[in-house]
């Protein structure tokens, strides 16, 4: 005689009582973690396009300009092949968009991440970060803060992107700012932010 395989009735239970224990845990911890995913994503992805910048400068023998938008979460990459990037003496600053490469929008790609630090923080120098610190430190010049990478790989100047999610800047979590930082050789770094030992890590 055949035999009738399949689940049975408690069977079914059983796996749905499981089900919904594991999804109980799981539920909870994805969403504690995503702050930390998305803060990592993004500060993966400024530091992964300054690396492009620099190598496209590298190997197209020109100059590669990134531009910030600290209001708006964003910057801007510009291939200056003609050399015409030039500081202009009255504010703001007019770019040519027929050199313009790419643009991110960090807000857009990850939800609730933004440029931004707690006041208090200590930056790398050890000075304490103020409510009003700017949170891109490449030096302004004429109301546009922006670098460039030169044909060499090297920077024109210094400075650091500090990013946040949303939440722990209104709440004063410390410990997922993350920080990205350009020096004159070119290298560009990611640093995490350990409030234990207020330091850059």
């Amino acid at each position: 005689m055949h035999r009738q395989k399949g689940f049975t009735f408690i069977e079914l239970i059983v796996v749905i009582a499981i089900a919904s224990i594991v999804s109980g845990i799981a539920v909870p911890i994805y969403f504690n973690l995503r702050p930390s995913m998305q803060v990592n994503g993004a500060a993966r992805q400024i530091m992964g396009d300054l690396m492009w910048a620099r190598m496209k400068a590298v190997s197209e023998n020109n100059d590669y300009v990134v531009t910030f938008g600290t209001a708006t979460n964003s910057y801007n990459i510009y291939d200056d092949d003609n050399g015409s990037f030039t500081l202009p003496n009255t504010s703001p600053y007019t770019v040519e968009n027929s050199e313009l490469v790419k643009t991110i929008n960090i807000s857009d790609k990850y939800d609730d991440i933004e440029y931004g630090f707690v006041p208090g923080m200590q930056n790398m120098s050890g000075d304490i970060l103020a409510a009003g610190s700017s949170t891109v430190t490449f030096s302004p010049a004429a109301g546009l803060v922006w670098f460039k990478f030169s044909p060499n790989g090297q920077s024109n100047k210094n400075g650091s992107v500090y990013i946040i999610p949303s939440k722990d800047k209104d709440n004063g979590n410390e410990d997922r700012t993350r920080l990205v930082t350009t020096i004159t050789t070119g290298r560009v770094m990611i640093k995490r932010y350990d409030p234990a030992t207020d330091e850059w890590k």
